[in-house]
């Protein structure tokens, strides 16, 4: 059976009826990560979030649908988006590589400003992210990821580009 060998490629024929038929498994879940935005005028670039997720597993490939939000000291904001992860094995547990798009915003609070400038700066649009990370139980109905992310941001805040790091588990 599937348990003892691993792999979500051998199933009995009577689990292989449920797998003729249903290509993808679906499943929703939470996320909670730390890190670091690099971003002009935070004194401050420390952060730590939550997400909400919908994931989507067809077998060589994983979808994520992700809604986040952040905070640290000097630095607040949220986005919206996807990922899609490649697993490097079938196998129950796995690393993986992966990428993603979202629209996010991001709000610096200004340490130093003056009265020729803004106490609060903000920007939104694009943000491009990268993962590796690894995933455990992946066949079972509660699943957990550990996810590595560097993230740029495709918009101006205080008139210069930010990104950042972050580590997740999902």
């Amino acid at each position: 059976p599937i348990t003892k060998s691993g792999d979500i490629y051998s199933v009995t024929r009577y689990d292989a009826k449920a797998l003729q038929k249903r290509q993808a498994s679906r499943s929703w879940g939470a996320t909670v990560f730390g890190g670091s935005i690099f971003a002009s005028g935070a004194s401050k670039n420390a952060i730590s979030g939550f997400g909400f997720l919908g994931s989507f597993d067809i077998r060589n490939l994983v979808l994520d649908i992700k809604m986040e939000f952040f905070g640290g000291n000097s630095l607040s904001g949220g986005r919206i988006g996807m990922n899609i992860l490649k697993p490097f094995s079938t196998k129950n547990n796995s690393f993986f590589i992966g990428g993603g798009t979202y629209y996010g915003g991001l709000t610096v609070k200004n340490e130093k400003y003056s009265y020729s400038s803004k106490k609060e700066q903000y920007g939104s649009g694009i943000e491009l992210e990268g993962n590796i990370g690894f995933m455990m139980q992946r066949m079972s109905s509660i699943q957990m990821r550990i996810m590595l992310s560097p993230t740029l941001h495709l918009y101006k805040v205080n008139h210069k580009y930010s990104g950042g790091v972050k580590l997740g588990l999902i």
